[in-house]
């Protein structure tokens, strides 16, 4: 690697002050650590209190989209229990007189038939065919949706056609059933809970052919933007008799979060500390892989088990346990913690499997020696949902404060952080790490720690200074790699401090009257 000095007060250059060997690793192998290296438990065992997960596939606001509000069932909000749609299974009866109704029989698969202009077609099957003078419809609209379009089928293959409209299941008027309360089908969250709405209504129609059962019904989407639903079919005899209710199959969609689905609610006594506020444990934090049911990839690794990068050179193991501590954070109200090598190694370079909260965190390094040296270096670390060039992609992160988990969007991130070590020809018997610097509540968190016994030498990037106008600099590589800075050159206590990365070249701005600083590009 080449080392490059530039004077910012003074704006000025200065050819390379030193040339040191460009220096790669081989193959990084993990390094167990002692249990007492870790001070605080920051990830959600996958044992531990469920998180939030989708209780519908399609919702009233949005059909099959499954976002915003739509129905839920009696018992789901524990401090209004009767309020929501009646209870999977139940018969009710209406409001309006003569007619009773019956629900799906499970609110956890498909409880009604959703027909919008994704979804133009669905059918219902009569579980026991038979013959109907009339038949009422239990449907809800959202939208502004049109007319829905049903088609009668009979025993004997007659056939009977027609439309009916859905009304809004929030403003719609003389309301068969009111339901008392929504809520959101992905943040969990009530509405409306002490009014009047939402509603199901009541569309009654004369059947021609009143003595060949009824085996099916087909529905058809028409017109509008918006969504119709409908959950249940009551059926009279003859034109005098009331409505009684029909037992159904052939729902297309879930639209009812059932009783027993998870409530937002805090999780409590699983870790101790969070990414996001560390000690004070509440907001995001890491969860174990197939914590978070519908995409049970995302998340750490199992504990105890070796995590190999996206490059697949430095492998780590893992925390031994997630109901323990699992991670050593270094914050500003806690500094310093110690690393400590279940058994000794000798090491060219270590690297940290590390992330920060509210970061990037600078942290001091000490390596204490078997033969009594040490050595001191500096390391940043990453911001764990916006660092660079991750080590691993976790893709999950669960909210403690609610169980509502984020999950597939690329964040949060793992970093592989390397250090040399100068003296390598002595095991290392612990790594002091020291809270440097960082942004307001900001904490780095370690969870394993791997070391290569190979340096191997390689061509040396030649680095190239340019001053452009406005006071800016652009700095050159011939070769990609990671641009550090130090302000002071002291052999192997250097402290470097990383610029981020370098491909062929990025520009910086310096603070006018700052010290004078050292470039090197690290691979």
């Amino acid at each position: 690697m080449q080392i490059h000095t530039f004077a910012k007060s003074s704006l000025c250059f200065a050819l390379p002050a030193f040339v040191a060997a460009n220096l790669a690793w081989a193959d990084f192998a993990p390094i167990p650590l002692t249990a007492d290296s870790f001070n605080q438990d920051v990830v959600v065992e996958k044992t531990g209190p469920p998180p939030l997960v989708p209780a519908t596939t399609a919702s009233m606001e949005a059909g099959t989209n499954n976002t915003g509000l739509s129905f839920y069932e009696q018992g789901y909000k524990s401090d209004a229990p009767a309020t929501g749609l009646p209870v999977a299974g139940a018969i009710t009866t209406s409001a309006l007189s003569g007619h009773q109704y019956q629900f799906a029989p499970t609110y956890k698969t498909n409880n009604a038939i959703l027909v919008d202009s994704s979804i133009p077609a669905a059918t219902l099957f009569f579980s026991s065919p038979s013959a109907f003078a009339r038949l009422s419809f239990l449907v809800a609209g959202a939208n502004a949706p049109g007319p829905l379009q049903f088609t009668i089928h009979h025993d004997n293959s007659a056939t009977q056609s027609g439309t009916f409209t859905c009304p809004d299941w929030y403003f719609g008027s003389v309301p068969a059933l009111t339901a008392y309360g929504r809520v959101d089908v992905r943040d969990f969250t009530f509405d409306s809970v002490t009014t009047p709405h939402p509603g199901l209504f009541a569309r009654d129609i004369t059947l021609v052919n009143s003595n060949s059962p009824v085996t099916k019904i087909d529905f058809n989407y028409t017109s509008g933007a918006g969504e119709c639903a409908l959950f249940a079919i009551s059926g009279s005899t003859n034109m005098i008799d009331d409505f009684i209710q029909v037992t159904l199959s052939g729902y297309n969609a879930d639209l009812v979060v059932e009783a027993s689905a998870t409530t937002r609610s805090a999780i409590n006594g699983v870790t101790t500390a969070s990414m996001d506020h560390g000690t004070v444990n509440t907001a995001n934090t890491w969860y174990e892989q197939t914590y978070y049911s519908p995409l049970p990839a995302t998340g750490l690794p199992s504990a105890g088990s070796v995590l190999t990068n996206t490059a697949g050179d430095h492998r780590y193991l893992m925390p031994a346990s997630y109901a323990a501590n699992n991670a050593l954070v270094l914050e500003a109200s806690a500094p310093t913690g110690m690393l400590t090598p279940a058994s000794l190694v000798a090491c060219s370079a270590l690297s940290f499997l590390a992330a920060a909260g509210k970061g990037p965190v600078t942290v001091d390094c000490v390596l204490q020696h078997a033969d009594g040296i040490t050595e001191t270096n500096s390391v940043s670390v990453p911001d764990w949902m916006a660092g660079a060039s991750p080590a691993r992609v976790p893709n999950g992160r669960v909210n403690l404060n609610n169980r509502l988990v984020d999950a597939g969007s690329g964040s949060p991130k793992l970093f592989a952080v390397d250090l040399a070590v100068t003296h390598s020809s002595s095991p290392i018997t612990n790594v002091v790490l020291t809270f440097n610097s960082g942004g307001s509540d900001s904490r780095a968190v370690f969870f394993a720690l791997s070391g290569s016994s190979t340096a191997v030498s390689g061509p040396r990037p030649v680095l190239a200074i340019d001053r452009l106008a406005g006071g800016n600099l652009r700095i050159s590589s011939s070769q990609a790699g990671t641009l550090e800075s130090a302000t002071l050159l002291k052999s192997s206590n250097t402290v470097w401090q990383t610029v981020g990365p370098i491909s062929s070249n990025v520009v910086i701005s310096p603070a006018t009257n700052g010290p004078a600083k050292f470039y090197r590009v690290r691979q």
